[in-house]
């Protein structure tokens, strides 16, 4: 029995229209990836070894099946991992440990859950509870609008959707909320995961991955129609090799009156610079991280060297629920990112118009991206993995460790918010 004839190396192509930023790779490329590294030699004398062992492991955490085989030459030895999935999909990342002569998958899962556990534990003094709400907190509702494929009809936050927060700009008659790609629905849970309470306005701009003509239009008049509706933060998961000024027309404008843009970074890994918009000043950008907050190479492009700051936040193993609650697939990539941090970012700017940080005169312009920006720069101090920032929001609870008091540890995380917005006034 001998190899499979040796497949290319992995390559991604930089795209070359607008399209949604997603995370999988076929199976082909993830063959490539684990061959690429030979030379013409060493793939020559390989073709002659047969392959010395290959068992089926299952991951305990999926239930899926990988296929580990080791190969092995005379002073050569090749481990190749092909994960198989229902969709063909290669694990991304795995972290791989020999056991023995075989290569099994060691589950990040406790990584993982520590990450949602500890960002849970902060949004549980964030979130207001009974007498922490007001008459003026509860006409603040945090508004977040999110420029994607659009929502499922059958996902339990459309039919709480009241009239007008959804807007179908590539099929303008239609007012039935539909989403044929998943994309956007996959968006908005994830912002859901991050913050329990927004409200949030859906603005279909895409019918596919791939956009047509039409899309630049669609997105900037759906940044138009979000400004309508005064939101505090627009969501693009969306890339673009090449600048398209009227988009970045309409994002300046928008931006003007104090909205934050979230945008993924793009993930060609070193293949291509950050994706338009997300390279735009008054973009906030954001890079992917794995669980245990490192830059992930293989995905995330260069850093942008023209801003101060390349943010990363949790971008790999995020399990999406299906819209009926049962385990969906698992993703990973800087749209990901891009809607976790603005999930952060709404939950943070929510506490802001609490009674508690009201009277806080630094927080009031915390809906602004210089001071967004320096509060997302605090989180991220200690934590820089090579030229990007890998933020952690639970640094926010630096401080409130053994105190049993709510009240007390909601007052530090206040000035610890306030602080960190004071270093860029």
């Amino acid at each position: 029995m001998k190899p499979p004839p040796r497949p290319p190396a992995m390559k991604m192509a930089a795209p070359e229209a607008l399209r949604l930023l997603d995370s999988d790779h076929g199976c082909e490329d993830a063959i490539g990836e684990a061959f690429k590294g030979l030379t013409d030699g060493q793939w020559n004398s390989l073709q002659s070894t047969p392959i010395l062992e290959a068992k089926f492991c299952i991951d305990k955490r999926d239930n899926n099946v990988q296929s580990v085989v080791q190969l092995s030459t005379t002073g050569l030895e090749v481990n190749a991992e092909l994960w198989v999935r229902d969709n063909d999909i290669k694990k991304p990342n795995a972290q791989l440990q020999t056991e023995g002569s075989i290569m099994a998958y060691e589950a990040s899962e406790r990584s993982y859950d520590n990450w949602w556990q500890r960002l849970d534990t902060l949004n549980g003094l964030l979130r207001a509870r009974g007498v922490e709400k007001d008459t003026t907190y509860n006409h603040q509702t945090v508004k977040i609008a999110v420029l994607d494929t659009g929502i499922s009809p059958k996902h339990p936050y459309a039919s709480e959707m009241a009239e007008g927060m959804y807007k179908d700009f590539v099929d303008k008659d239609c007012a039935r909320k539909q989403d044929t790609n998943g994309h956007g629905t996959e968006t908005l849970n994830l912002i859901f995961k991050a913050f329990e309470t927004p409200e949030v306005y859906v603005a279909r701009v895409f019918r596919k991955e791939e956009a047509d003509q039409n899309t630049a239009e669609y997105v900037v008049k759906a940044i138009e129609w979000a400004q309508q509706k005064k939101v505090d933060i627009i969501v693009m998961a969306l890339g673009f090799p090449r600048s398209d000024e009227s988009i970045e027309n309409a994002v300046n404008t928008a931006a003007a009156e104090h909205i934050l843009f979230f945008a993924a970074a793009g993930n060609w890994g070193g293949q291509d610079k950050v994706a338009f918009p997300a390279r735009l000043d008054n973009v906030l950008c954001f890079f992917s991280t794995s669980p245990e907050n490192k830059n992930l190479s293989s995905i995330n492009p260069p850093h942008n060297h023209r801003k101060a700051h390349n943010f990363a936040i949790l971008g790999e193993e995020i399990k999406v629920p299906t819209v009926s609650g049962k385990p969906g697939r698992t993703i990973r990539g800087t749209s990901v990112s891009c809607a976790i941090a603005a999930g952060v970012a709404g939950s943070l700017l929510d506490f802001s118009r609490q009674q508690i940080c009201r009277d806080d005169h630094r927080l009031r312009n915390l809906k602004r991206r210089r001071e967004m920006s320096a509060v997302f720069e605090e989180l991220s101090r200690d934590s820089r993995d090579g030229k990007y920032d890998c933020v952690a929001p639970w640094k926010l609870l630096e401080g409130t460790q053994g105190n049993p008091d709510r009240e007390a540890k909601r007052r530090k995380i206040c000035d610890n918010l306030s602080r960190a917005v004071e270093s860029c006034q």
